[in-house]
């Protein structure tokens, strides 16, 4: 399944909402082994369900792909804390002002960072920001929310790498790293 918009089933749901309602109560994602014995306890196989979520792009191992979860390897560690992206959102809206609303006011910011960045004739300049211009622009955005973002926009791929496969490989969910490395260069903190 390549539409990460279609309608997912009562058990995929499950494991979304399980994650998502722990990341709400507690600021950072259950380890892996929490949600297996979660959905364990309701007859609902978690390793079946995240590996039945939708993705787009590569379907194999190798290759940039994205879906609902942070999840790369067709193996989860028990002590590993797989996240939902932006895109779960569409199927959890109590994730919606915590994780897809910010990242959109954050993105909203870096457009206007970029638009607004000095040009040069005679050097390349890239734009520069900080986490203080994020948190001035995004002032609705929840407190918690925000560390979540400077990992991914500090951190840059190699010059010549894929963005997004190069995401993967660093462990930077979403699409916040792929997006702000296409969208902006390489800003720094």
């Amino acid at each position: 399944m390549n539409n990460l918009a279609a309608e997912l089933s009562r058990e995929q749901t499950t494991l979304l909402t399980t994650m998502a309602h722990q990341y709400l109560m507690e600021g950072t994602w259950p380890v892996w082994h929490f949600t297996v014995a979660t959905l364990d306890r309701q007859d609902l196989d978690a390793e079946e369900l995240i590996r039945s979520l939708p993705r787009v792009g590569s379907t194999g191992h190798v290759g940039p792909s994205y879906g609902l979860t942070s999840r790369t390897s067709p193996h989860i560690a028990d002590d590993d804390r797989p996240a939902l992206t932006i895109a779960a959102a569409l199927h959890v809206p109590e994730l919606r002002p915590y994780i897809s609303d910010p990242f959109l006011q954050v993105l909203q910011t870096l457009i206007v960072v970029q638009r607004s960045a000095r040009v040069s004739t005679q050097e390349a300049v890239k734009p520069r920001f900080t986490m203080a211009d994020i948190e001035r622009d995004c002032r609705t955005c929840p407190r918690a929310s925000l560390p979540d973002f400077p990992a991914s926009l500090r951190w840059s791929p190699p010059h010549g790498a894929d963005p997004a496969e190069a995401c993967q490989r660093k462990g930077i969910g979403g699409a916040s790293c792929a997006e702000r490395s296409a969208s902006t260069g390489r800003p720094q903190r």
